[in-house]
């Protein structure tokens, strides 16, 4: 079992309970989420097989309540705390919202009496005991509330536990320098901490002479560049400017961009982190104290207010589906932008590398777009990802130039006397060069606020992804939901794969990709002997699922966990037929994990075979039971799937 996965469940199990008596609705949790009854989820079936990362579950938490913010803000901010540390509140009008609209339906929530009753019943009947202690977890907007640009302490305990590729301890650093002695010299020399700051450019980059003498005027000791040509690697070492000479014959600033994943991959396998940047970039601080180093990848975000920057659930309407044609959620979110983003030097990390490096050596694909593809997308057939974790950087301290030049400049609270960013990054306007001297002009030349006075693209009147979309939004709708698209996929599927064992597990990349290896390394807890082996603690939830574990095939390499609610005419009768044409048929009466507060379900499940089944009569709701008695299972150290009948 995945000690990442673990951590999730129980995290998500937290959130469940808190949000029973908040204003926000479980359905608005994880696309994950799945369940049957009892105010129940998206049915259908979750994966908790300890393949389940951290960020598959965590990172979806916040997005989630993110959208389900039910305020709007429309106000030039107004910021009533000093220095750095700045409370946001509405006074007049921005355009900033938090909540993309047509974002609520009716179905999403449940009445404001029913919340209440059920987090009543839950406070007097249940405590949340054992392993699991009750968080408080707050998600802020941070252009409603803004704390300063220093790393904040992680909410809900330690984050995941990265995989360096040389541990701290290796007294030996870089690490494999056999044939990589160029670039082991280089960095034995500029590293500090086992970090760089390095931008990757040929002599032709624009403005890359003034972008290093920024650099150098902050002070930043761990810069260098890696030089594509003999011209410029000669220029800097003139100037004083680590220079690690790459030979390759790219022109033009996407194909220069296309060759730092292989180049970056050297660094990472040498147990070098890499903070990249474009040289576009204006840096105004030195950006290593204001890094959490929690992920794999740290990135800023092309994202101009807290749902396009951390992302949302939005909906899609099929009306073919009847009452179920607003059932179907997407996640939407602003892309990662590759100008600038911290990769530790981990095993994930490499893997990307390697990805990315095969997909911009064999397909006709923009760097950032295959990098977003690869981090907010999951694995299919054999389309194996790297399995990296991502964090988003604040975007009011690692700002692209949309929020800096329509958010920043026309908001006193954030003017350079209260805030100063980290970084800029000139990546929406075209005037790339003209932006970044205003910027220096404002914050590092003593020039006022007028010095980053411009028009095209400058305006404070920001509006949300559905504001922007609202007139052709239902031709976006249409294009998702009359797509053609699953012409493709049945041929995918059918075809010359209907052979026999066609549905098992493909190599990853057809086994094309070589350069480093793409077999990811699980945390696995072991698993126990007789249920829990006395780690359920003490609350009722997990008493009956510890009991019912005890009951499962011990040789069975997973379960599946059936959380079912106590509706006669639709959740027993699907039980019933999931029992019959599935479980018994199948032979799987040892393998599955009934859990449920109903009697009536638990005597269906025992009746037709199962052994393992959990009954915890009187609790509220039939998700939060399903992600406690996963988060139970796990923690025993069964792997598996959960499902709705």
């Amino acid at each position: 079992m995945q000690a990442g996965g673990l951590r999730a469940f129980g995290a998500f199990f937290q959130q469940t309970q808190r949000l029973r008596s908040s204003s926000r609705s479980l359905q608005q949790l994880p696309l994950l989420s799945s369940g049957v009854g009892g105010g129940g989820g998206g049915g259908g079936i979750t994966a908790m097989s300890m393949s389940m990362t951290t960020r598959m579950m965590t990172a979806h938490l916040p997005f989630a309540a993110a959208a389900s913010a039910p305020r709007r803000l429309r106000t030039p901010l107004a910021f009533t705390a000093a220095a750095r540390t700045t409370t946001i509140a509405t006074t007049a009008p921005l355009g900033i919202s938090s909540t993309p609209r047509g974002y609520h339906s009716k179905h999403a929530r449940p009445s404001k009496q029913r919340r209440r009753a059920a987090a009543s019943a839950a406070a007097a009947s249940f405590s949340v005991g054992g392993a699991i202690a009750p968080l408080t977890l707050t998600y802020p907007d941070p252009f409603k509330t803004f704390n300063g640009c220093k790393p904040q302490p992680p909410q809900g305990g330690a984050p995941r536990r990265l995989d360096l590729v040389a541990r701290p301890d290796t007294p030996q650093w870089p690490v494999d320098c056999a044939g990589h002695e160029e670039l082991c010299e280089i960095l034995r020399a500029v590293a500090v901490n086992r970090e760089v700051l390095a931008a990757v450019a040929n002599i032709n980059a624009p403005g890359i002479f003034e972008f290093v003498d920024g650099i150098k005027a902050l002070g930043i000791k761990n810069f260098l560049v890696v030089s594509l040509d003999d011209t410029l690697h000669a220029q800097l070492q003139s100037r004083g400017v680590a220079s690690y000479r790459v030979h390759n014959n790219a022109q033009g600033s996407h194909k220069v961009s296309a060759q730092k994943f292989g180049i970056i991959q050297e660094f990472v396998e040498r147990g070098c982190s890499v903070l990249l940047t474009d040289t576009d970039v204006a840096y105004l601080q030195n950006p290593f104290p204001y890094l959490y180093r929690d992920s794999d990848i740290e990135s800023m975000s092309d994202g101009w207010d807290n749902s396009s920057a951390h992302g949302f659930f939005d909906h899609v309407d099929d009306p073919a589906m009847g009452d179920g044609r607003r059932r179907a959620r997407a996640f939407r979110v602003a892309a990662l932008n590759s100008g600038l983003w911290l990769v530790m030097a981990t095993q994930a990390s490499r893997r990307l590398m390697a990805i990315m490096s095969h997909r911009m050596a064999t397909e006709d694909l923009w760097d950032q777009a295959g990098y977003n593809l690869e981090l907010w997308f999951g694995a299919r057939d054999d389309h194996g990802t790297a399995g990296a974790t991502v964090r988003v950087m604040h975007p009011l301290c690692f700002v692209n130039s949309k929020v800096m030049f329509r958010v920043i400049r026309h908001v006193p609270e954030l003017h350079k006397d209260k805030h100063l960013p980290v970084a800029m990054h000139a990546n929406y306007h075209t005037d790339k060069a003209n932006k970044m001297k205003n910027v220096y002009r404002y914050y590092s030349e003593g020039g006022e606020i007028s010095a980053l006075d411009c028009t095209t693209g400058c305006g404070p009147n920001l509006k949300t992804v559905h504001e922007l979309e609202g007139k052709v939004q239902h031709s976006i709708n249409d294009g998702i939901v009359g797509s053609k698209k699953w012409i493709d996929g049945a041929a995918g599927v059918g075809g010359s794969n209907k052979q026999e064992g066609h549905c098992k597990p493909p190599a990853p990349w057809g086994g094309k990709i070589t350069s480093s290896p793409l077999t990811r390394g699980l945390h696995t807890i072991p698993r126990t002997r007789g249920g829990c082996g006395g780690k359920g603690g003490g609350d009722k939830v997990a008493a009956a699922v510890c009991a019912a574990l005890a009951e499962l095939d011990p040789s069975a390499p997973e379960a599946m966990l059936v959380a079912v609610g106590g509706d006669e005419a639709t959740d027993i009768y699907a039980l019933r037929i999931l029992l019959a044409r599935g479980v018994a048929r199948l032979g799987l009466q040892r393998r599955v994990l009934v859990v449920t507060a109903h009697a009536a379900a638990a005597d269906v499940a025992k009746k037709a075979g199962v052994k393992a089944v959990a009954l915890v009569p009187g609790y509220p709701s039939t998700v939060a039971l399903k992600w406690a008695a996963a988060y139970t299972a796990l923690t025993a150290g069964w792997p598996g799937v959960t499902l709705g009948p």
